[in-house]
């Protein structure tokens, strides 16, 4: 079961080239997203007449051509086209869902409320000034996402399994995070004052300096 109605991110923006596809499955549904000439959008990735794969069409300006029988669908997820006829039913048409370009990332909305942008969490993108930052990537894992979350939301095994490449220190293990409920999620933070995993950490850079308080959130 995932979480409705709130955004998920769908890619790096620099991932959408124009005149290409791309097939995305999030929340357990398959949708595909292209680049038109008043930015990206993301529509349900199966055509209304035979189920294929709307990902392996053509786009066409604004709109995307189902390359098994060459039905057409608009930005909203209309058909615009059948070839060989000229009625088109009100009811061929496939799900779109809101997209917003924010912080270098692509956002899906899924669900069946009405998309708040508001609800977009604040992030530092590629394009920020006050930050270098490296192009974005991603990673492919042979896993259940829920073993990543886990991954993420408890930094203790950085004392056995960073030891070495962070310089991670035993207080990551020791320190008990304090988790917090928020409307909309979770928040885990730790605070650690006067961690020597920080100086390790500076040092594995050349840096010079003594302990100093670390805090992750």
């Amino acid at each position: 079961m995932f979480a409705q109605n709130c955004w998920y991110v769908a890619g790096w923006l620099t991932e959408f080239g124009e005149d290409q596809p791309h097939a995305r499955t999030i929340a357990s549904e398959r949708v595909v997203l292209f680049r038109t000439s008043h930015g990206l959008v993301a529509l349900e990735d199966r055509c209304v007449h035979r189920l294929a794969p709307l990902s392996l069409g053509r786009c066409e300006g604004d709109t995307l051509r189902c390359m098994y029988h060459g039905l057409r669908f608009s930005a909203d997820g209309a058909c615009v086209e059948i070839p060989g006829q000229e009625r088109i039913p009100d009811t061929a048409r496939v799900k779109s869902y809101p997209v917003v370009e924010r912080h270098s990332w692509a956002w899906i909305w899924i669900g069946e409320a009405a998309a708040n942008e508001a609800l977009i969490p604040e992030a530092v993108g590629l394009d920020h000034p006050d930050w270098a930052l490296k192009s974005g990537g991603h990673l492919d894992y042979a896993a259940s996402y829920t073993l990543i979350n886990d991954n993420l939301l408890d930094f203790s095994h950085l004392s056995f399994v960073h030891s070495n490449s962070f310089g991670a220190g035993p207080e990551w293990a020791a320190s008990r995070p304090v988790v917090t409920a928020l409307d909309r999620g979770v928040r885990v933070s730790r605070w650690m004052p006067r961690s020597a995993s920080s100086q390790r950490m500076r040092e594995a850079r050349g840096l010079t300096g003594g302990p100093a308080d670390t805090f992750s959130s």
